[in-house]
């Protein structure tokens, strides 16, 4: 008999006057049996229901069952551990998810909305990559703060690795680029619980502001700067992922349409007795954020960070921070070729003094090169003249005197 019900509850899915009739033919504790079988990949009818986006008739079913079988048909899972609320958030399907969500009390949600799939991911992380705002809306809204906060805190596995974690639901949006859904989450979040989210190391060890940075999306850090106190900017920004760079970094070096607004977000957003101390921040490799500006192909990113430390007075303390090799943002515009544009703006903006002194400086490669020794070592002639151009215009100076000219 329970197969014989079976069947006919599948085959009138679509129309729930017709479910209804005959799942209130059955007992009250058949309902659930019948409801609870797997067929095809451990599917049950409700997956299928939820799936398929009959709103109406996973209604019926949430009126005809008491609430405890109805979230154990809920945390039922198939061979792919989906539960009828992953398979809802897969198909999008809005009208059926906010069904479960006003039939179960918020406890149960959190619970449901908590269960992970195989591959570690819960609802929200489906969510998170779709491009249906109104699901993340609805899975968001439905969660008390607290609770949402460690819902944002569940990592998915990292891909091909199931037993290292990986990505939050606040990562696989911020990838996606999908800036409404991470504001919607954070602004949902309780403030004094937002640096616990800040500091969680997705995939590829990036946290996910530094994802923000990377795929130069400033609207998350605007939100972000809104939401912190000040006080906070500083170390946000110089927060390093697992490679050891910091999030100023990230924005510095890509090159992405919204890299420019991002880098002066950042900027912008810090105090300014607080702005030298994030300038001369250095990564692994003892460069500042100038360091990759300067290797990157964009002259903005570069004269955005030179007018900000020339703004607080610090550029001198900033271009003479040299790296592990010994070189100095000077150096490294006069080492690459078509950087002459950026040399020549860090040569006006510094003074004649310090500029004359960051240009004595030898890096710490053998043999050891001034900025001018090393532009000539990689036949960049461009920027060798300008530093001779320079170097000729002060060369009856004291600074001058000392600087070699090869």
């Amino acid at each position: 008999m329970p197969a014989s019900k079976y069947s006919k509850l599948k085959n009138c899915m679509e129309n729930a006057a017709e479910f209804r009739e005959v799942l209130s033919s059955l007992s009250e504790s058949s309902k659930y049996k019948v409801l609870k079988q797997k067929r095809k990949k451990g599917e049950t009818l409700l997956m299928r229901i939820a799936r398929d986006g009959y709103a109406d008739t996973m209604q019926c079913i949430a009126e005809s069952l008491s609430p405890g079988d109805f979230c154990k048909l809920l945390n039922k899972r198939d061979k792919y551990s989906f539960t009828p609320i992953h398979r809802a958030v897969g198909r999008e399907q809005i009208a059926t998810l906010k069904c479960v969500v006003d039939a179960v009390s918020p406890d149960d949600l959190y619970q449901l909305f908590s269960v992970c799939d195989k591959y570690g991911e819960t609802a929200l992380h489906a969510a998170a990559t779709s491009d249906h705002a109104e699901i993340v809306e609805c899975i968001v809204n439905s969660m008390p703060p607290d609770k949402l906060c460690q819902l944002l805190m569940v990592r998915a596995y990292k891909r091909h690795r199931f037993s290292c974690p990986g990505d939050t639901a606040l990562h696989r949006a911020t990838e996606k680029g999908h800036i409404e859904f991470v504001k919607c989450m954070l602004s949902s979040v309780p403030v004094t619980d937002l640096d616990k989210l800040l500091k969680i190391v997705g995939e590829d060890g990036n946290t996910f502001v530094h994802m923000a940075a990377v795929e130069g999306l400033p609207e998350i850090i605007k939100h972000i700067a809104h939401l912190i106190p000040s006080t906070d900017f500083v170390g946000l920004f110089i927060s390093q992922n697992r490679s050891r760079k910091p999030v100023l970094h990230c924005a510095a070096e890509i090159q992405c349409a919204g890299q420019i607004e991002t880098l002066k977000c950042i900027i912008d957003s810090v105090p300014p007795d607080d702005l030298s101390k994030l300038l001369s921040v250095k990564d692994r490799d003892g460069d500042t954020a100038l360091h990759k500006a300067a290797l990157g192909d964009r002259v903005e990113a570069l004269t955005c960070l030179v007018d900000a430390a020339v703004r607080v007075g610090h550029l001198s303390r900033v271009a003479i921070i040299a790296n592990k090799r010994g070189n100095t943002v000077v150096h490294q515009t006069a080492k690459l070729k078509g950087h002459t544009e950026k040399l020549r703006y860090l040569l006006n903006n510094l003074s004649t003094p310090d500029c004359l002194e960051i240009l004595s400086l030898e890096n710490f490669e053998d043999p050891y090169y001034t900025p001018l020794a090393l532009a000539k070592s990689e036949k960049n002639f461009e920027a060798a003249f300008c530093i001779e151009e320079f170097l000729n215009k002060n060369e009856h100076t004291p600074q001058g005197k000392n600087v070699k000219l090869n």
